[in-house]
This record gives structure tokens, C-alpha cells and sequence, in this order.
């Protein structure tokens, strides 16, 4: 699988998955048009389940399709993101299998939502997806002492697509990243 980070402010996160025939497909959640980040204003009014077939990371990266255009965000010959770099873990066939079907289960039967608890928006997909299959996504982070109780080691989510793919990517040193 490839995570896909948008960089910016916040960012966007979305995947590609590659399919039984060795071909890369797009995976998005878009949201619903309800945030900003620089220039880039909302998303799509619908998700991006399985589009295309890119022979390779980076086909997908350096083509027409992956690009923010002035057309409108209907248009489905452009992501609208230009997704700028891109993080390949290897997986198996059966963790692809898992990771798309926990992505479309999550995208159709789930709210999109940017509240802080319990999120559901781009990087929560990606993050949950991988995760079920096994995929480490979680943020170490340690608290601090305060003299009666002593820090403590605790797992996290986070909770922006930048640092979500940016801990992705550090507990995962095996993969590889891809730059536009």
C-alpha cells in the first residue's frame, strides 16, 4: 500500500492500494466540503473508492489526474489534491484485501466528522484501515513526571493527516518514500 500526504498546513491523507493484478487504485475520504487549508478549500461531496489503475506509485504522483485544478471538484479526472509525496509499505495480498474493504466499510457507513472525539474524516480512515490489518499507527508518547505520579508510556492516534502520515512513515521504516 502507498499512504498519500498532501503536505500544506494540515494536509490530506488518502492510499493506494494495489489490486490482484499488480495495479495501484486511489482511495479517498473527501469529506464534504466543511474545512480549508490554504489554498485547498473542502474536499469533494463524495469519496474516491478504487479509482483508476496506476502501474506504479510513481505513475500516479507524476500524471495529469493528481492535481488541485480550478475545475470543479465534480470533475472526477482530477483528484484536486497534487499529492506531493507518497509512502509504500509492503504488505501482503490478504492485508491489500483487508486494508481496501476496511476503507469502503469505514467510507460508506460511517459520518465524516472533524470533531476531536472520535473523528472520522481522511487520516482517521487511512489510520483505521491499516491498523486492522495489522499496520503499526499509533504515536508513542510519554508523560511527564509531576512528583507524586511517575510519566507513563501511552499510545495515540493523532489527529492531523501530516502527523499521521509522518508516524506512519516512522513506525514503518521498512517502506519507502516516493516525492512528485
Amino acid at each position: 500500500i502507498a499512504v498519500l500526504n498532501l503536505g500544506g498546513i494540515i494536509g490530506h491523507s488518502a492510499m493506494l492500494i494495489q489490486d490482484e493484478n499488480n495495479k495501484w487504485k486511489y482511495y479517498s475520504v473527501n469529506g464534504d466540503n466543511s474545512y480549508s487549508s490554504g489554498s485547498h478549500s473542502g474536499g469533494r461531496k463524495f469519496d474516491d473508492l478504487g479509482v483508476g489503475e496506476f502501474n506504479s506509485v510513481n505513475d500516479f504522483l507524476n500524471i495529469p489526474y493528481n492535481q488541485e485544478t480550478s475545475e470543479s471538484k465534480d470533475d472526477k479526472n482530477f483528484t484536486h489534491y497534487d499529492y506531493e509525496t507518497a509512502y509504500v509499505i509492503p504488505t501482503t495480498e490478504d492485508q491489500d484485501k483487508i486494508i481496501k474493504e476496511e476503507f469502503i466499510r469505514i467510507s460508506t457507513t460511517e459520518e465524516f466528522t472533524i470533531k476531536l472525539i472520535k473523528p472520522n474524516h481522511c487520516g482517521t480512515t487511512v489510520q483505521r484501515s491499516l491498523h486492522k490489518a495489522g499496520i503499526n499507527i499509533f504515536e508513542d508518547i510519554v508523560t511527564p513526571s509531576n512528583g507524586t505520579f511517575p510519566g507513563r508510556r501511552i499510545k495515540i492516534m493523532p489527529y492531523f493527516p501530516n502527523d499521521i502520515y509522518n508516524t506512519i512513515k516512522n513506525n514503518n521504516p521498512h517502506g519507502k518514500e516516493y516525492k512528485k
